[in-house]
């Protein structure tokens, strides 16, 4: 069943391609490997993505605009396949590039054939019935690929969908409006992917990082439209496997695995290597945040002191202790960014780094970490619990 577009995610969709359309060549800029230097490379996807939104902005002019500019980028075929850049023609890299490009021909096909000259709807029904080898589905490894498996099973198992979305909104919070599984952080903030907009539309919420100019906003009009769904839950917090998120886009997370608030340390110690810290809390970089130490300022903090994160909205507490084995620790508070940080120099932190650095220990040894806030005491338990 054909599915109306989300007029707000069009709209997104065509001022952010308006934003980086050049009057020079009449294509979207982007690069995808340096989001910077996005005025040097212009790729397939995102300008087929705004050409489907011109379409679907119903007004004669700019559908006008759409038909134009797909007909300028089918050009650029060779037996079927296309480029990922322009200026890699008639090189076609990708060897399964149609797959992202097949819901946007669809949707041209299904709800403008009547618009389209005679010679390009026959070019983009032959495109689609070419015979080609299927991407294989992988397992979800963050929030644009999952947004990506899903509009696939849109498009190739619609029977399957829902049931699809139904799995992915367990990884979503809809009061935060964030997903809880490990992803990218881009800047102070979690990195804005097509999920944020799917689940947005889904829940008829957004969040103000999601609706803030991105080149993720180039393909809102992918996004099916259906009726949102009712938000049941007023939780202001959220505790996963990997940390505790609040607020917009706040976050206290780590990236080792800890179970049941234990962390097991290597058999090998440290060695010089990062200077001999096994476990880091990263937390949002904020002005008004402070960070105290038994409710004192300070940079360094002992196993057993309390280290307090205080902000606006929330006060989370951290106490560290020796569950099992010998040793000597030393804390450090500290300007760092997360492993998974983009958009940042090595000379820009973002977030604070709470890191415990191993000054000798026994080769079998576990940390416990206690995490509280002002409302609850939160142990480290499962995402689905």
């Amino acid at each position: 069943m054909l599915t109306l577009p989300d007029k707000f995610l069009v709209q997104l969709a065509i001022n952010a391609g308006r934003k980086r359309l050049s009057r020079q060549t009449g294509f979207v800029h982007h690069c995808y490997e340096n989001p910077a230097a996005h005025t040097e490379t212009i790729p397939f996807f995102e300008n087929a993505a705004f050409a489907y939104a011109l379409l679907q902005s119903r007004l004669s002019e700019q559908m006008l605009e759409g038909i134009a500019l797909l007909e300028r980028l089918l050009k650029f075929e060779v037996e079927g396949e296309f480029p990922v850049y322009l200026h890699e023609y008639p090189l076609c890299r990708h060897p399964y590039f149609f797959t992202q490009l097949k819901p946007i021909f669809q949707g041209v096909l299904r709800g403008f054939a009547q618009v389209l000259s005679k010679e390009l709807r026959a070019t983009i029904r032959r495109i689609l019935e070419q015979e080609r080898e299927v991407a294989p589905l992988k397992p979800s490894t963050s929030p644009a690929v999952l947004a990506a498996q899903l509009l696939r099973h849109h498009v190739e198992t619609p029977e399957e969908y829902l049931e699809k979305l139904e799995e992915a909104e367990k990884l979503w919070h809809p009061t935060l409006k964030l997903y809880l599984g490990p992803q990218r952080q881009e800047r102070r903030e979690p990195e804005v992917t097509l999920l944020d907009l799917l689940m947005g539309q889904r829940y008829g919420a957004y969040s103000t990082r999601a609706v803030q100019d991105h080149p993720v906003h180039l393909l809102a009009a992918l996004v099916p439209q259906q009726k949102p769904v009712e938000i049941l839950s007023s939780a202001t917090h959220c505790k996963t496997s990997q940390g505790l998120f609040w607020g917009d886009g706040e976050s206290l997370v780590s990236f080792e695995m800890w179970e049941n608030g234990v962390a097991t340390l290597p058999e090998l110690l440290p060695g010089e290597r990062d200077s001999g810290i096994e476990l880091s809390f990263y937390c949002n970089q904020r002005a008004e945040r402070q960070i105290l130490v038994d409710e004192k300022k300070s940079t360094t903090f002992q196993l057993g002191q309390k280290i307090e994160i205080i902000s606006a909205d929330q006060r989370v507490t951290l106490i560290f202790s020796l569950e099992e084995g010998e040793g000597q620790f030393f804390g450090h508070i500290v300007h760092g960014n997360r492993p998974n940080q983009i958009g940042a120099s090595k000379f820009e932190a973002y977030d604070w780094r709470i890191a415990l650095r191993t000054i000798s220990r026994t080769s079998a040894c576990k940390i416990r970490v206690v995490l509280k806030t002002a409302s609850a005491a939160l142990s480290w338990d499962l995402l689905d619990e």
